[in-house]
């Protein structure tokens, strides 16, 4: 069970295991946790329950224990910032990563694996979106978010696709909720322009993107090469 603890605009998602994930949490619970332990993979640290996590919900006032009484509302438009950030790799520029994708290209097939962080804007939603089919990859009920999309920093423009969990962080929505968004317009025209609103309203700023850069070979013979770009995470705004 997935339950996600918060202070203000900051945010941290805690995985309950074992006899944990059978608790009952709402929203406004404060928790106290102890022996929790934290968790890294693929640069993203995470928080998960132990056999010897202590969960404590609502707890007493007492000695050794500072207990929030106002854990603040999250203002209107004010992203969430994870507490524990991601490992980052170095920061890249898109016109480095455009160089690096036609070199690779050169040497195709190749394994090899560029990581990096780029940091711009991503291209926003159009009517295309109602148009097209909606940017989701697999079957129901396991179908994952997958979003092609561009970004743009001061040095040029590439193609990138987002997924699940970053485009989750972005627009707060699973696959399903941005199937059901989309229907809606698809179906609706008049509620086009309500859902863009929406949609966009997310990507105004700058994001810093942690992306992986590969060639994906394909054909019978694997004679026939594309560029990926694939964003796995985003990190907090950029400054």
């Amino acid at each position: 069970m997935k339950v996600e603890i918060g202070f203000k605009d900051l945010r941290q998602t805690v995985i309950m295991l074992g006899k944990h994930s059978e608790a009952t949490f709402k929203e406004g619970d404060i928790l106290v946790i102890g022996g929790i332990r934290i968790k890294e993979w693929q640069r993203e640290r995470t928080l998960e329950s132990t056999f010897l996590t202590i969960v404590e919900r609502h707890p007493s006032q007492r000695a050794g224990l500072a207990i929030l009484a106002d854990i603040g509302d999250l203002e209107a438009n004010t992203r969430r910032r994870k507490i524990l950030r991601l490992s980052l790799p170095d920061t890249a520029r898109i016109q480095d990563v455009l160089s690096w994708s036609d070199d690779l290209l050169r040497r195709a097939p190749t394994s090899e694996v560029k990581e990096f962080v780029l940091v711009g804007k991503l291209s926003k939603f159009t009517q295309a979106f109602f148009d097209a089919d909606p940017p989701l990859v697999g079957d129901a009920p396991k179908e994952k978010l997958c979003w092609q999309t561009e970004l743009t920093d001061d040095t040029g423009v590439c193609a990138v696709k987002v997924w699940d969990k970053p485009c989750y962080d972005l627009f707060r929505l699973t696959a399903s909720g941005l199937r059901v968004k989309w229907e809606e317009g698809h179906e609706t025209e008049s509620k086009q322009d309500a859902i863009l609103q929406e949609l966009n309203d997310t990507l105004d700023g700058d994001v810093r993107c942690v992306c992986k850069l590969s060639v994906w070979s394909f054909g019978s013979l694997n004679e026939k090469h594309q560029v990926q770009i694939n964003v796995n995470y985003i990190d907090e705004p950029a400054l």
